[in-house]
């Protein structure tokens, strides 16, 4: 009986004793330890890989973004990726098994680009393996837009009539009204032919750009701004083209009774001061008019040669024929690659990206003003008005051009209201301001019509005092920044 009880005590005891729980317990845990610390190798391992081969993905899709393979077709570029791709992932990740697949696509209605990998693989696990986890994977996709600059080509219709000889600024205005009684610079070969009292016999514009100092006004003349303003956009044409990498055509044509080229080139970066110099040229016709940027010089009132005053014809001064100005530019006669983008426009332009044909935006830079023959009579009209009487065509230009998707962007010099011109009021306020309106911009029918005819948010005024130079390079920047949203 002694023996039992001692017995149970002692099996109480050692059943009551726990002393050696801990390592019995570390013992136990530490099997899945060790397998959930190697599977964190694992997992940290195959975390670096995955960097690693996003790296080389992200380097690989730009490839196709460079200016050099922004010039090349999606298929060149997506080569150039792939290549790229194939070259560095096996380096990245030490031989672990990884596949890759590049595409590059263009949408050419944004001109927007999108290259893209897409990666996929299998990391080997060491510790996972044991498990059953042979492998974790590897994968993702890496994307990278730009927008191509697009090749344009940019048509230019500066008005040259004598209007463009008012002075730029308020004083001047007063000045040559005064001096001549001429308010809007008659531009004449022989002044002393008819009633005008131009001072001293001279010609008119002449008159008024020579130095105070000679006995002229020595003012400085709307057609002066242009011509700088011109000037300037040749010149951001040029550099922005080349700061793209694309291609800008540049045609300058001219219009007074009749329209005229003064330059055109394919490439406008190589021959910016050829163009320049064009715009510049004094030298004259047979008719006397000068080649470059200048106002027409008519030889007397109502009469622009001296040989012909046929007010039926162009020997009138009925010298401002915009509407027949945009229907000659509409006019499918294209040119060549060897002689610029011509200087009437494509009835079809493209995208002008990969290769394509060019986009086309006409520039006019013009007081809106029509004045010239039609249906038997002297027409003063706003630009591309068919549906208001008077009128000077039976076609709205603008918005047929505009239809065929080439842009139009407008600058549009105010047409002065000198109101105590007899001439003015008697003929040109009536269509300007109808009905006895007030003469505000509100009312003016020929900024009214300009901003019509121009392209959503490519118009421009400037007024007596205002910037021209600005104008016009702040609208070419607009026209660069809005090409890939055309079509």
């Amino acid at each position: 009986m002694n023996i039992v009880r001692s017995l149970r005590r002692r099996i109480d005891k050692l059943l009551n004793d726990k002393t050696g729980n801990i390592a019995m317990l570390t013992g136990l845990i530490m099997i899945p330890m060790t397998f959930a610390l190697g599977m964190g190798i694992d997992y940290a391992l195959a975390k670096q890989t995955q960097v690693k081969l996003q790296g080389v993905a992200d380097s690989a899709v730009l490839a196709a973004l460079t200016p050099t393979e922004l010039t090349k077709s999606d298929a060149d570029a997506q080569a150039a990726v792939q290549n790229l791709w194939n070259v560095q992932a096996p380096s990245a990740i030490n031989g672990v098994g990884v596949t890759g697949a590049a595409t590059v696509q263009t949408n050419l209605s944004t001109g927007v680009r999108t290259s893209t990998i897409t990666f996929t693989g299998q990391y080997p696990t060491m510790f996972g393996s044991v498990l059953g986890i042979k492998t974790l994977p590897l994968g993702s996709t890496s994307v990278a837009k730009n927008s191509l600059a697009p090749n344009i080509n940019f048509y230019m219709l500066v008005d040259t009539s004598p209007s463009m000889a008012l002075p730029t600024t308020t004083a001047g205005l007063t000045a040559m009204q005064n001096a001549s009684g001429c308010a809007y610079a008659c531009h004449e070969a022989c002044p002393t032919c008819d009633n005008l009292n131009n001072p001293n016999g001279w010609d008119n514009y002449t008159y008024a750009i020579t130095p105070t100092a000679n006995g002229g006004l020595g003012l400085y003349l709307r057609i002066k701004n242009v011509q700088d303003a011109v000037t300037s956009m040749i010149s951001q044409a040029a550099s922005t083209a080349h700061a793209n990498g694309v291609t800008y055509g540049l045609s300058i044509s001219k219009f007074d009774y009749q329209v005229t080229q003064v330059y055109s080139t394919p490439d406008i970066y190589s021959n910016a001061t050829a163009a320049t110099t064009a715009v510049q040229n004094t030298a004259t016709d047979a008719n006397g008019e000068a080649l470059g940027l200048y106002p027409l010089q008519i030889y007397k009132n109502n009469c622009v040669f001296q040989s012909n005053c046929n007010p039926s014809n162009a020997g009138s001064d009925r010298d401002t024929a915009i509407d027949a100005a945009l229907g000659v530019m509409d006019t499918a006669n294209t040119g060549s690659a060897s002689n610029g983008p011509g200087w009437t426009m494509f009835t079809t332009p493209g995208y002008g990206i990969l290769g394509g044909t060019p986009q086309e935006v006409l520039f006019i830079v013009s007081d809106g003003s029509e004045d010239t023959y039609f249906g038997g009579s002297r027409v003063y009209a706003p630009v591309s008005s068919p549906g208001i009487s008077p009128k000077a065509t039976n076609t709205d230009w603008c918005s047929q051009i505009k239809g065929q998707g080439i842009r139009i962007a407008f600058l549009y010099l105010t047409y002065v209201p000198i109101t105590t011109d007899s001439w003015y009021t008697g003929h040109v306020q009536p269509v300007q301001y109808p009905n006895n309106v007030a003469i505000t911009s509100a009312n003016d029918q020929f900024a009214i019509a300009a901003q019509n005819c121009a392209s959503t948010g490519l118009y421009t005024q400037v007024n007596t005092d205002g910037d021209i130079t600005a104008a016009l390079n702040a609208l070419f920047a607009k026209v660069v920044a809005t090409a890939r949203l055309t079509h």
